[in-house]
């Protein structure tokens, strides 16, 4: 009985996330997605995301290495999303890693140009580097694709939705941030992505 539990238990929660992913990449798609923009500590955010990711490193043993700079800036974003934002790149690395490997968060400050201009704009930088199975170049340019899934098979014994990066590439733009992934077939990925800092 406590075996049939878990199981259901196990069927609900992934019931729940897709139903969450499903709701998040419409409500992207037709400009609903509310976030509420405040300063906001990375330091917070990253606090809240190892809790929720705890377990999904230790079941594999995966080590995060954590970089980041005692004095960087807020950002003006919605914390809840960037939990949610975090949280998928983490889960993300551990599920396409090898056992006891390892994985790097990382962040610093950047000056990036915006768009159509030549304004420099002050930006948090953050990287979610790993060094697991790596992906394609043909793969690459589908990552963001709704319900994309890659044929490797290290990556489809993996359960997901195929929503998770494009949910998060949509939260992050309507921060102001871009997204983009680099990766090396056998030797790992780094997927990297900017928001704004908030003004002094």
């Amino acid at each position: 009985q406590q075996n049939f539990l878990e199981i259901m238990a196990a069927n609900i929660r992934r019931m729940s996330q897709q139903i969450q992913d499903l709701t998040d990449i419409s409500r992207i798609e037709t400009g609903q997605l509310h976030i509420e923009l405040s300063p906001t500590s990375f330091v917070n955010v990253v606090n809240e995301t190892m809790q929720t990711v705890k377990n999904i490193c230790d079941d594999k043993g995966i080590r995060v290495h954590l970089e980041l700079p005692e004095e960087l800036p807020l950002v003006m974003a919605d914390k809840g999303r960037m939990v949610q934002v975090l949280t998928n790149l983490l889960s993300n690395a551990c599920k396409y890693s090898r056992p006891d490997t390892d994985v790097t968060l990382k962040f610093m400050t950047r000056m990036v140009a915006q768009e159509g201009s030549e304004k420099m704009q002050p930006m948090v930088w953050c990287c979610v580097k790993d060094k697991g199975y790596g992906i394609s170049a043909e793969d690459l340019e589908n990552l963001f694709t709704k319900f994309f899934r890659s044929e490797d098979p290290n990556i489809r014994q993996a359960k997901g939705t195929g929503l998770g990066l494009s949910i998060t590439k949509g939260i992050v733009e309507l921060h102001g941030g871009q997204i983009w992934v680099e990766s090396e077939l056998g030797k790992g990925t780094a997927v990297q992505f900017t928001i704004p800092q908030a003004s002094a």
